[in-house]
Parts: C-alpha cells; sequence; structure tokens
C-alpha cells in the first residue's frame, strides 16, 4: 500500500464518523473520495500533491455542486497529508486559526525586539493583527489586512518558511511587484499587501505600530555624488531661485545619476555619447512632452556644471535640444446636459465627495485649493470663503452658495472623523491627513455615469473650471469678472480661458478676400 492509499484510507474514516452530516451527504462525499483515489493511482501518483489536486478539481464535471464536491476532497486529503497545498488563489487550503491574544502575549514575553530569525511567522502576523485591531480601524479594514496577511503566510509556507525573515518577506514583495507589473494582480490588492508587510516589518522591528504613510523609497546615491549634487544646489541657492525650483533640480540630477548608471564620481568621467542618448531615450519615456520643456534645460544646465567643474571630459550640453512643438489648447468641457446628470448623481455618493465636486462645479477652484480648504477659511456668518491659493498665494474672496455650505457642514456634522488637522477634507481611514488630490474622485464619476468632456480627454477637477468660464462667457459676463473669479492675477493666464468665447474669436477673423493684396499702395 503506499503513501496515497494509506492517506485515503484514513481519509474514508473521518467521512464516516461525520456525525454532524446526514447519511445521503456521506455517501456523496465516499463517491468522491473514491474518484479521487481512482484518479491518482490511474494518473501514476504515489502520494497526496499539489498537481494532483489541481487536476482532480479541473478533471470531469463543470458543474458547481461537482467542483464544490471535488475542492472538499482535495481539502481533506490536504489536512491529513499536511501537504500545505494553494487553492487557485494562492491561499492555503486550509488556512490556519489566528492565535488569541492571550496566547500571543505569552509567547511574544520570551523575546525582545527587533526580533530574531527564531519568532514564528503565524505568531507575529496574529501580533501584527492585534496592533491594527487596536488603532480603532473599521471592520472593513481589519478583513482587508487579513485577507492580505493570510495570503502572505500562505506564500510564506509555501515557500517552506516559518519563521521571521526580512530577506524572504522582501523576496514576498518582489513576487508580488511582479505580478502587479504584468497585470496579474489588481492595483488595490497589490497596495494592500504591500502596506501589510511593511507594517509585519514595522512591529517585528519595533513591536508596536501606529498608523503613519509608508511613503516610496528615494533615490539613494554615494556619498561623493551627493557632494557633488549639493556643491550643485549651494550654486544655484545663491541665484535665488525658488524653493520648488531648487528641489526640482535636485531630482533631475539624482534621476541623471540613475539613467547613466553612475555609480561614483569617477564613472562621469567615462560618460560618452551614447550614453547621453540613452539619457534622452529615458527621459522621453519617463516625461510628458510638456512637461519636457522644463527638464531638458535643466539635464542640459547640469551637464553644463559637470563639464565646467571637470567631472566629466566632454562637453556634453550641446547634444540637449529642447524639443520644439505647437502648444495647443484645447480644452476639456462638461456639456450642460453632462453637467445636470452629475449634480443628480451626487446624492448617491458620500457628503465629503458632494462637497468636495460642489466646489469644483460651482466656483472651478483648483484641485489643489480644494484639498488644502481650512476651517479657518470658512465664514459661515459672512457667508463667504476666504482662501489663500496655493498655487499663486494670491488672496480670494468667494461668496458661500446655498448648497456648497449644506455639503460642507453635512459632512462636518454627519461624516468626518474626528482630528485635530485643519484641513477640512481629510482621508476616512487613519493617519486622518487632508486628501491630496480630487482627480481619482472626479474621473471614477466620469466613468460611473459615462460622461466624455467636449473637446478633450481631461477627467479631472480642471474640466470644471473651464466648463464653468464657458457658461460665464456664454451668459455675457464681462472679462473682469471672470478673472476675479478665477483668482488669476496674470493676464497671460487669462487668454487660455478666453479662447473658449467663440462669438468673440469669429468677429475678429481676417476676411481671406484681402489675403495677398497690398493695402499700402
Amino acid at each position: 500500500m503506499n503513501e496515497l492509499e494509506n492517506i485515503m484510507k484514513t481519509c474514508f474514516e473521518l467521512n464516516q464518523k461525520s456525525n454532524n452530516l446526514c447519511e445521503t451527504t456521506i455517501l456523496r462525499h465516499h463517491w468522491y473520495l473514491k474518484s479521487f483515489l481512482k484518479f491518482g493511482s490511474c494518473n501514476g501518483f504515489m502520494r497526496p500533491c499539489q498537481k494532483l489536486y489541481d487536476d482532480f478539481i479541473l478533471a470531469g464535471s463543470n458543474g458547481y455542486d461537482a467542483i464544490l464536491n471535488r475542492k472538499w476532497v482535495v481539502k481533506l486529503v490536504d489536512e491529513v497529508a499536511s501537504t500545505n497545498a494553494l487553492d487557485q488563489d494562492g491561499y492555503l487550503l486550509n488556512l490556519p486559526n489566528l492565535y488569541t491574544y492571550e496566547e500571543v502575549t505569552a509567547y511574544f514575553k520570551n523575546f525582545t525586539f527587533p526580533l530574531d530569525d527564531s519568532a514564528d511567522n503565524l505568531y507575529l502576523i496574529s501580533y501584527t493583527l492585534y496592533n491594527i485591531k487596536n488603532e480603532d480601524t473599521t471592520q472593513s479594514t481589519y478583513g482587508q489586512y487579513k485577507k492580505a496577511y493570510l495570503y502572505i503566510y500562505s506564500w510564506l509556507i509555501s515557500h517552506k518558511n516559518f519563521t521571521y525573515d526580512e530577506e524572504v518577506l522582501n523576496s514576498f514583495l518582489k513576487d508580488n511587484q511582479l505580478k502587479f507589473d504584468t497585470g496579474l494582480l489588481k492595483k488595490w490588492v497589490y497596495k494592500i499587501r504591500k502596506r501589510a508587510l511593511n507594517i509585519l516589518i514595522e512591529v517585528a522591528n519595533s513591536g508596536t505600530y501606529h498608523w503613519h504613510i509608508f511613503k516610496s523609497s528615494k533615490i539613494i546615491l554615494d556619498e561623493d555624488l551627493q557632494i557633488i549634487i549639493q556643491d550643485y544646489m549651494l550654486s544655484m541657492n545663491n541665484n535665488n531661485m525658488a524653493l520648488d525650483t531648487v528641489n526640482l533640480y535636485y531630482y533631475v540630477f539624482k534621476k541623471m545619476m540613475i539613467y547613466l548608471n553612475v555609480k561614483k564620481s569617477d564613472d562621469l568621467l567615462l560618460i560618452t555619447e551614447n550614453d547621453i542618448e540613452m539619457l534622452c531615450e529615458k527621459v522621453i519615456k519617463d516625461f510628458t512632452q510638456s512637461s519636457l520643456k522644463t527638464i531638458y534645460p535643466i539635464v542640459k544646465k547640469i551637464l553644463l556644471y559637470l563639464y565646467n567643474q571637470g567631472y566629466m571630459i566632454k562637453n556634453f550640453s550641446a547634444m540637449i535640444q529642447k524639443p520644439l512643438y505647437l502648444k495647443s489648447f484645447n480644452p476639456s468641457i462638461l456639456s450642460k446636459d453632462d453637467e445636470l446628470k452629475l449634480i443628480a448623481y451626487l446624492d448617491k455618493i458620500s457628503y465629503r465627495d458632494q462637497a468636495i465636486m460642489l466646489l469644483a462645479i460651482r466656483y472651478g477652484l483648483r484641485d489643489s485649493d480644494i484639498c488644502n480648504l481650512k476651517f479657518d477659511e470658512i465664514d459661515w456668518y459672512r457667508d463667504q470663503i476666504k482662501i489663500t491659493q496655493t498655487k499663486t498665494n494670491v488672496y480670494l474672496t468667494l461668496p458661500l452658495l446655498d448648497d456648497v455650505g449644506n455639503a460642507i457642514f453635512n459632512y462636518l456634522e454627519n461624516e468626518r472623523p474626528e482630528c485635530n488637522t485643519p484641513y477640512i477634507f481629510i482621508r476616512k481611514q487613519k493617519p486622518y491627513q487632508n486628501i491630496k488630490s480630487a482627480y481619482n474622485l472626479c474621473s471614477r464619476i466620469f466613468e460611473k455615469l459615462n460622461i466624455t468632456p467636449l473637446n478633450g480627454k481631461g477627467k479631472g477637477t480642471h474640466v470644471f473650471r473651464y466648463s464653468l468660464v464657458k457658461r460665464l462667457l456664454d451668459m455675457g459676463v464681462p472679462y473682469q469678472i471672470i478673472t476675479d473669479s478665477l483668482g488669476h492675477v496674470n493676464k497671460d493666464s487669462d487668454k487660455y480661458y478666453y479662447s473658449l468665447d467663440s462669438e468673440k474669436l469669429r468677429s475678429c477673423c481676417l476676411d481671406a478676400r484681402w489675403i495677398g493684396i497690398k493695402s499700402w499702395m
């Protein structure tokens, strides 16, 4: 009798002892157990294994009940044989029960943090989930993390890893990244697993966890390259450049070093024309066309600086040519029907999202000004909104419209979590920080309602800014009032918006009959 037959003998006995099942179900299970044994023997399997399980589930009828019964058999055999097999989604067929708080507390009394490689993974996962629950997470959020940890645990067991090992966890992260990059994993699943892994590592290192956002890893260069970059940044500071501009130069400088595969300062002497061509190809790939007109001059200046300072043997800056293209302006605007359809839909979404959308629709506010709106910028007594615009740092006063004020009030009274942040619109989950952008909210609603803006493909809040200008121009509102409503201080900013006034533009057209005729003779 081989190993498979021995295991199946135990399975038959367990099925017969199932007191909580009716006789019909026991007989049906017995038949499927016999089918499994026959299938394994006929296909040359001497012992239970993952391939046998997978092949058996796919064999036979595709009916729901038949597949369910085959899965029941596979799960029982896996439990008896301790094969730690996985289902089609990557979870263990027989997932373990998490340890209780008392068990976890007693276990970790014998450990100090950071943990060594003797700590059991299941105890660590159980302890991490208790830390997450203590942060007052919603039941839904806790459930998502629990599912992510069970998947991570399944992956670890399938790779024969039973105790804590940060290198193995990083291998899981790479595997997760690969599945996401190849389209095998949805973005939200990838993100929750990545965050769950970061929390697990933090608990293993510190013994506790408090909610915070895990920022993407920064570009790290060798010390000698950092000194070169810092010297360049110092020379820029002497030119009285704005902080945002200096930060952009710093970012581009570091990206260039990565693109050129420069590890140390001596590598700069080995740069060739082919390397610069490859640099340009990568820049074009990573940045949009509109961004290139800003990025290319920076690259050119940095290359000239490196040559002048003797870090490069050739002046490669001449190879960098600023791209020339005709900038077209074709703003995305909503039709009146789509705008009415969107406004009617707002009653079906959360109070927070209602308020955000109404601020964009009614005032044409920029995304940054909506996200950074603070309590002290709303004057409830005078019915005014008084903001300092993020982009221009210019003060702007707007009337607080009834529907906007009601939406904000409903959000504050019924939905907004209690916290000390001065910002009105915050995340729905911890950490309670102000939202960074309303683009995703806006684009989701556009897709839900099948709304396609006229004249373009825009899906962000700026669509409402253009749409508002178009409505005001059609109503004959004077340009200066529109300029003041938008909060513009530079008249060059207005010309793009005023190009929406098709009637006025039409009156400026030249008579084609005069083309080619000398008018001064």
